[in-house]
């Protein structure tokens, strides 16, 4: 609730963006994204069908939904067998924008990826890397917090977004030793402006929060654990872009919790 109340607040952050949702659950953060005006929306968790309910949701709320293939909402050894039915259809819902730019938002596509934070699969996703990575309450475990710190660098990074560059979109020619200008510099101004978003409530697992906050200030920290998401040694540089937002959120018991919005700016660190 608290960051799909600020990504609506602030479309900017997602607008014309390709947008990535960790542990999306019934996908209310990404859905807010898409509605923003995100250009491409992936909702991700462990669980199909989570996924599922969570794509239905955003046909629902008017969102052009991409549907899954049969077969590809599983997660092998903990299926129960049942298959999944049909995606509800909504043909006569209309898109609901907080953007005043609805024709944006219209265009935003939304799809589901089953995601092993332990065991990603990067390849679903294609050669491009994600604008935006939303996180919402991901830290419950000591082992999540050491694996979500470098998977998140990771989500950022494309086939494309190679090192061999000097700083100013060059990068040198194997076969004959002199520089040559990228082909696309667009690619390179985007990659310097991603922004990472995890909303968490400090009070719920203090030190598994305090632990990820760490892990973010110094990426170094997280080279320990990138094996596990197939990063390798990381160059990214992370910066803290707010001071500690919060917004309080009441639950179906009447009880408020407090949640605190961690925005980050991640570029390339040449």
């Amino acid at each position: 609730m608290a960051l799909a109340c600020e990504i609506l607040e602030n479309p900017e952050l997602v607008k014309g963006k390709r947008v990535i949702d960790l542990g999306t659950g019934l996908g209310l953060a990404g859905i807010a994204a898409a509605m923003a005006g995100a250009k491409e929306v992936v909702l991700t968790d462990r669980e199909p069908k989570a996924l599922y309910c969570a794509l239905c949701a955003a046909a629902a709320n008017g969102l052009e939904v991409v549907p899954f293939k049969p077969g590809s909402l599983s997660q092998p050894g903990s299926d129960d067998g049942i298959l999944l039915p049909d995606l509800l259809t909504f043909p006569d819902r209309r898109i609901t924008c907080a953007s005043p730019d609805s024709s944006t938002a219209s265009s935003s596509k939304i799809s589901v990826s089953v995601l092993d934070w332990f065991a990603p699969d990067f390849n679903q996703f294609g050669e491009d890397g994600f604008d935006v990575v939303l996180a919402c309450d991901v830290l419950y475990t000591p082992q999540a917090v050491d694996v979500i710190a470098p998977l998140v660098l990771r989500l950022f990074q494309g086939e494309g977004d190679d090192d061999d560059t000097n700083g100013e979109g060059i990068r040198d020619d194997d076969t004959k030793g002199t520089p040559v200008r990228r082909e696309d510099e667009k690619k390179k101004s985007k990659r310097e402006d991603k922004r990472f978003v995890l909303a968490d409530p400090p009070g719920r697992f203090p030190a598994n929060h305090a632990r990820f906050l760490n892990l973010m200030a110094d990426p170094n920290l997280c080279n320990g654990h990138s094996e596990r998401v197939g990063s390798g040694e990381t160059t990214a540089r992370v910066v803290r872009v707010d001071s500690g937002t919060t917004r309080d959120c009441v639950n179906l018991k009447g009880e408020v919790m407090t949640v605190e919005l961690s925005t980050y700016r991640i570029s390339k660190g040449y």
